[in-house]
């Protein structure tokens, strides 16, 4: 009996995880960690199909051409205090701002309940390539409400999305688990808008803004391995998507805290 010997030829398939992080020595204001460099050119993103998006303008930011230093400008200007540093498995730079946050710093959103997070997120040699927000409900009503005014104020900016589109109502988060999610998405944005309560729960209201292709770009640091050759998400959208709620970053010191509720408005008026 011939036997055959099968030769076998390793094959190495090197894979970019976007595990976000924020190292111990985080503990600063934004405006201690940032700082001045040299301006920077808008970040040009990876070939996408499909025409630019009207604007990438956020809320005094834009996506692809505000630097470090204007986005600690923006934190200071809004007077919150927020964890600032690299991250830790990325060659990127977070800042994370945790709540209660006031509520006028997304002033074309209806939030009746809290606005638990605010992520802004950028290589560390390239302007911000990702904002993410977070509100938190413990009412289905308020949750669904502020779901459809968003959808209603992104479609009137960016047209009709890619996916979803449809209002939501408070009976949809009677269930233990349920979601729902819009998608808008061009050359040089994308936005995903989801409505998520995961175990009972509270319902999360997930806004998401990035840059496309860029965090696919950024390299892993030296000596952090992959899981699974994962794509890059921040921790809102990795939430949004039924995931861990904060991922690696939840190891991360507390946040130092926002200035006083009464800078705040109680709720957004409709």
């Amino acid at each position: 009996m011939t036997f055959f010997v099968l030769l076998a030829v390793p094959l190495v398939v090197g894979s970019w995880i976007g595990c976000f992080g924020d190292s111990s020595t985080a503990k600063a204001t934004v405006a201690a960690v940032e700082a001045p460099a040299a301006p920077m050119a808008p970040m040009a993103p990876m070939a996408a199909a499909g025409p630019k998006a009207p604007t990438r303008a956020w809320n005094g930011l834009t996506l692809g051409e505000s630097s470090g230093p204007e986005v600690a400008a923006y934190v200071q200007t809004q007077g919150i205090q927020c964890e600032a540093g690299p991250a830790l498995a990325r060659e990127s730079f977070q800042v994370r701002c945790a709540g209660p946050l006031p509520l006028g710093l997304l002033p074309d959103r209806v939030i009746g309940g809290q606005l638990a997070e605010l992520l802004l997120s950028r290589p560390e040699s390239g302007p911000i390539n990702t904002i993410s927000t977070l509100r938190k409900y413990s009412l289905p009503d308020d949750a669904a409400r502020d779901y459809n005014v968003a959808v209603d104020a992104l479609t009137k900016t960016y047209g009709a999305p890619l996916r979803g589109g449809e209002h939501t109502t408070p009976e949809k988060f009677d269930a233990k688990v349920a979601r729902v999610a819009s998608v808008w998405r061009f050359a040089d944005l994308e936005i995903r808008l989801t409505a998520m309560r995961a175990s009972g729960g509270f319902v999360g209201v997930s806004e998401v803004w990035l840059v496309p292709g860029v965090e696919e770009q950024i390299n892993s640091r030296p000596g952090v391995s992959g899981h699974g050759g994962q794509k890059a998400k921040n921790p809102h959208a990795i939430a949004a998507e039924g995931g861990p709620a904060s991922g690696p970053a939840s190891a991360a010191p507390p946040v130092a805290p926002a200035p006083p509720a009464s800078s705040a408005p109680p709720a957004a008026s409709p």
